[in-house]
């Protein structure tokens, strides 16, 4: 920090951080509840499979996002890198961890 200001700056930004950060991953986990519970109400054979999905995308974003947002934060980079990296990582593993949970669920339907 290289004056009072930037500190404040700083401060201000993790305030809003642990409000808007808990806010969001309720946000998300909603959308994701809806979509599995539309499927479900529509009888869409394949509600099991939506929750399989959201249920492991969501678990594997929140722990790779809190993992490498942590880590960037505590570098010389700072907080707001760790911050947007994290997020980052959150939403690749996400997507990432979704596709693998689909052909896996897939492959154990079809053996079964």
């Amino acid at each position: 920090m290289s004056n009072c200001d930037d500190a404040q700056k700083l401060m201000k930004f993790a305030k809003l951080g642990r409000i808007a950060g808990p806010a969001l991953i309720v946000i998300d986990g909603v959308f994701r509840a809806k979509s599995v519970i539309e499927n479900y109400n529509s009888n869409d054979p394949s509600w099991k499979r939506e929750a399989v999905v959201q249920s492991v995308g969501f678990t594997a974003g929140m722990a790779a996002g809190v993992v490498i947002g942590a880590a960037i934060a505590f570098s010389p980079i700072g907080l707001v890198a760790g911050v947007v990296v994290g997020g980052a990582a959150a939403i690749g593993a996400d997507i990432g961890v979704k596709v693998v949970a689909e052909k896996i669920y897939d492959w154990f339907k079809t053996r079964s």
